[in-house]
C-alpha cells in the first residue's frame, strides 16, 4: 500500500489549500524529524520536494534534508496517511504554532528559562528587550556574581536560553529594554514578565557628607529580592555628588538602593520612603558619615598568600565580596558599621577564615586556621598589668596570620593588639610588640571608657539615628530616646532623618554628655517631605467595569469621576504607581510623577483557553488550572502538558481577547 502511495501526482492538487494546511500542521507536530525554515520555504514549497525528486532541498534544515529520501517521490495525501498511520496527535494548531512530544519518561529539560516579556501598560509583546540571568553575590559555585544567561527578545517579546553554565545555575533576573524601568526579579517570574514604562521625570538624586559637601565617586545600587542579588543599576556620582537614576521608580519590583563611597559608611537599604523628591521637582538627599576602611591579608593554613580569590564579608546586616590581589590583600573601602567582620572565602566548602574587628587602615594577616597553631610553632606568654577592664574587647594579630581574643600563649615574633573599639565603651589603642619565645610580656596599657551620649529624638514614627566622630561612624535605631558610647577625642556630628531633617555638632566630649535633636535649632528641613500634593487625570476606555489603584510611599489617593475617567493624588515628593484591574483584561501599571497632569491607560483583553483530551476532559497543564488558563494574557506562551504517559511542550500564539479551544490526542 506504501508503495503505491508514494507515486507522484499533478502539482495541481497542491492548490488545494485546506489539506496544505493540515498536512503542514502535523509536519509540525510530527517527531519525524522533518524541520522546515518557514521563512524560506512556503506552504506550496514544502510538498513540491515530493513532486520534483531533482529539486534541490532548499529550505530544510540538515536533519530534515536526511529523511527526505525516504518519503521522495511521495505526493501529500501519501504523507497525510504516514502520519496518521504513526498515530500521531492531532490538535487545532495555527502556522509558528508547536506540539512537541517528549520521549516516554524524559521530561522537559529543565534548565532551559522560557518567557515572554510584555509591557506593563498595554499589555503588547516588547520586542529587543535584554533579559539577564545571575547568580547571587554569595554563590560559591560560580565564585560571586555571574551572569549565567541572556537573550534578546524577538518580535514576540518571548526568549529562550540555558539556566546553566557548568556547574553554576542562575536564580535572578534582570530585564532592561530603552524606555522601561529595570526589572529585577527571579527565575521563578520568567514565564511573564511585565515592563513598566519609564518615568517621564528620571529620578536624581545627591549624595552629601556631613557638612553638606557633595560626595563624588559614591556607588550606587539595588537589591530586590534579598540581599545578594545582582544589582538593577550600578551608577556613580559625579563631582557636584549628583546622579540620574532613569531605570529606577515605583515599581512592583523597584527594591532598595544601596549607596557606598570610599571613606564613608555605607547604607545597606534605603527604600523609595526614603527618598522623597527623587521623582519630584526638587533632588532627593542622601546623607553619609566617615568611616575608616577596613584591610587585611589572606593566608592559606601555610602562610602562603591566597591571591585572586573571592571573599565573602559579613559587616553587621550588609555584606561584602572583595577579591584578593596577587599577595592576599583586600580592602572593604566603605564598611556599614565599625563592629565586627566575619571573611571567608567564596567557595563551596565555605572556609572560615576570620571574625572580630580589624585594625582601620592597617592590613593584618589573616591565616587559615589562624587560631589553632601546630605544636611546632614556638610560643611565648603575654598578659597585661594591670588586667584590662571587664568588657574590653582584645584582638591578636600575628605578621605570620596567627590570631586570637585571649590573654596567654600566642606564637612568638611580631604581634599587632587591637585593645577596645570605637562605639565599644572602650577606647581602641593599636599596641605592637615583639613576642620572645620561651618568655612571658608584661604589657601595661591605660585604656580609657568611651562617654556614653543620651539623645532626645523627635517624635516622629520612623528614622535614621547616625553619629560620626572624626572618621568613626556608627548607627543606631531609637524612639524617643537614644543612648550609646561614642569615642572621645573629637567633634560630634548627630543626623536624624526621618519626616524632618536635623543636625547637632557638639565639640568633644569629656564625659556623658545629653543632647536634644528636638529644637527648631537643630532642624535643617522641617519637613523632607512636601505639604503639598499633585493631582492626574486617568482616562480608561470602557471596555470592562474596572478599578484603579494608586501605590506608594505619598499616601496617594483615588478618586472615580465618571465611567471612564479617576483622578489620582499623591504627596508632590513622591511618584505613584497606577494599576488598573477589570475582569477578562489584563492587568495595566504605569508610573506617573508630578507635573503630569494627564495620562490615557489601554488594557488589551485577555485570552481564555481550554487544552482537552478528545473526549472533552481538561488536559492536565503544568503549574495551570483550568481558572488560570481561562484569564491569560496574549501573545506567544509555552505550557508543558502531562501526558498520560508522556510529556509535551505547546507553543501557542495567543490573541487578545479570543476563545481558544485545543484537543491534544496523546
Amino acid at each position: 500500500m506504501r508503495q503505491a502511495l508514494t507515486q507522484p501526482i499533478e502539482g495541481s492538487f497542491l492548490a488545494q489549500d485546506d489539506l496544505v494546511q493540515r498536512i503542514d500542521r502535523m509536519l509540525q507536530e510530527a517527531q519525524l524529524g522533518l524541520e522546515l525554515d518557514p521563512d524560506r520555504v512556503g506552504p506550496f514549497g514544502r510538498f513540491c520536494h515530493g513532486v520534483q525528486p531533482n529539486r534541490k532541498h532548499e529550505g530544510l534544515s540538515p536533519r530534515a534534508a536526511a529523511w527526505v529520501p525516504k518519503f521522495r517521490p511521495m505526493n501529500p495525501l501519501a504523507l497525510v496517511l504516514l502520519v496518521a498511520q504513526a498515530g500521531l496527535p492531532e490538535t487545532d494548531l495555527r502556522a509558528g504554532e508547536v506540539l512537541t512530544w517528549l520521549p516516554e519518561g524524559e521530561a522537559v529539560v529543565a534548565d532551559l528559562v522560557r518567557g515572554q516579556v510584555v509591557d506593563a501598560a498595554t499589555g503588547l509583546s516588547v520586542p529587543g528587550a535584554r533579559v539577564e540571568l545571575w547568580t547571587e553575590e554569595n554563590d560559591a559555585a560560580a565564585g560571586g556574581l555571574q551572569l549565567i544567561g541572556a537573550a534578546t527578545t524577538d518580535g514576540e517579546g518571548t526568549f529562550l536560553f540555558s539556566a546553566r553554565r557548568g556547574d553554576s545555575v542562575g536564580s535572578k533576573l534582570l530585564v532592561h529594554h530603552e524606555g522601561y524601568l529595570t526589572y529585577p526579579g527571579t527565575l521563578s517570574d520568567a514565564d511573564l514578565i511585565r515592563l513598566v514604562p519609564r518615568c517621564v521625570r528620571p529620578g536624581r538624586l545627591r549624595v552629601l557628607d556631613m557638612t553638606g559637601r557633595p560626595v563624588m565617586g559614591a556607588r550606587i545600587t539595588s537589591t530586590y529580592s534579598c540581599a545578594h542579588d545582582a544589582p538593577a543599576l550600578d551608577l556613580t556620582t559625579n563631582a557636584t555628588g549628583e546622579v540620574t537614576l532613569p531605570t529606577y521608580g515605583p515599581q512592583p519590583h523597584a527594591g532598595d538602593l544601596r549607596i557606598q563611597a570610599p571613606g564613608f559608611a555605607g547604607l545597606e537599604y534605603v527604600s523609595l520612603q526614603e527618598l522623597p523628591g527623587l521623582h519630584g521637582p526638587d533632588t532627593a538627599q542622601v546623607w553619609l558619615t566617615r568611616s575608616t576602611p577596613a584591610a587585611g591579608r589572606a593566608l592559606d593554613a601555610r602562610g602562603r598568600p591566597l591571591g585572586e580569590q573571592v571573599l565573602w564579608v559579613v559587616d553587621a546586616e550588609g555584606h561584602h565580596v572583595p577579591r584578593t590581589d596577587s599577595r592576599g590583600v583586600f580592602r572593604i573601602e566603605s564598611p556599614y558599621a565599625p563592629g565586627e567582620l566575619t571573611v571567608s572565602l567564596l567557595e563551596t566548602s565555605a572556609r572560615h577564615l576570620y571574625s572580630g574587628r580589624m585594625p582601620r587602615e592597617r592590613p593584618v594577616a589573616l591565616r587559615l586556621d589562624g587560631d589553632r597553631w601546630p605544636d611546632s610553632v614556638p610560643l611565648a606568654e603575654f598578659r597585661f598589668e594591670p588586667p584590662l577592664p571587664e568588657g574590653a574587647e582584645l584582638q591578636v594579630f600575628h605578621s605570620e596570620g596567627w590570631f586570637s581574643r585571649e590573654v596567654g600563649s600566642f606564637p612568638a615574633g611580631s604581634a599587632m593588639l587591637l585593645v577596645g573599639g570605637a562605639f565599644s565603651g572602650w577606647e581602641e589603642q593599636l599596641l605592637e610588640v615583639e613576642l620572645e619565645p620561651g618568655r612571658a610580656t608584661v604589657l601595661e596599657v591605660e585604656l580609657q571608657a568611651e562617654p556614653r551620649l543620651h539623645v532626645h529624638l523627635p517624635d516622629e514614627p520612623h528614622g535614621r539615628l547616625r553619629v560620626q566622630v572624626g572618621d568613626r561612624s556608627s548607627q543606631f535605631d531609637g524612639r524617643g530616646e537614644a543612648s550609646f558610647f561614642v569615642p572621645a577625642g573629637g567633634e560630634v556630628g548627630v543626623l536624624w532623618e526621618g519626616s524632618s531633617l536635623r543636625r547637632l555638632q557638639l565639640p568633644p566630649l569629656r564625659g556623658d554628655t545629653t543632647a536634644d535633636l528636638r529644637p527648631e535649632a537643630c532642624v535643617l528641613q522641617s519637613s523632607r517631605v512636601s505639604s503639598q500634593r499633585y493631582e492626574v487625570l486617568v482616562e480608561v476606555p470602557r471596555l470592562a467595569e474596572g478599578s484603579l489603584n494608586a501605590v506608594g510611599p505619598g499616601d496617594p489617593l483615588v478618586e472615580r469621576l465618571g465611567p471612564e475617567t479617576f483622578r489620582a493624588s499623591s504627596n508632590r515628593s513622591y511618584g505613584m504607581r497606577l494599576e488598573y484591574r477589570a475582569p477578562e483584561l489584563c492587568p495595566s501599571t504605569r508610573v506617573v510623577v508630578p507635573g503630569e497632569g494627564r495620562v490615557k491607560m489601554a488594557p488589551v483583553s485577555q485570552t481564555r483557553l481550554e487544552i482537552l483530551f478528545p473526549d472533552g476532559t481538561a488536559f492536565p497543564v503544568e503549574g495551570y488550572s483550568q481558572t488560570d488558563l481561562g484569564s491569560l494574557d496574549p501573545g506567544r506562551r509555552t505550557f508543558t502538558l502531562l501526558g498520560p504517559t508522556r510529556r509535551a511542550r505547546l507553543t501557542l500564539n495567543l490573541s487578545p481577547g479570543e476563545e481558544r479551544r485545543i484537543v491534544i490526542r496523546p
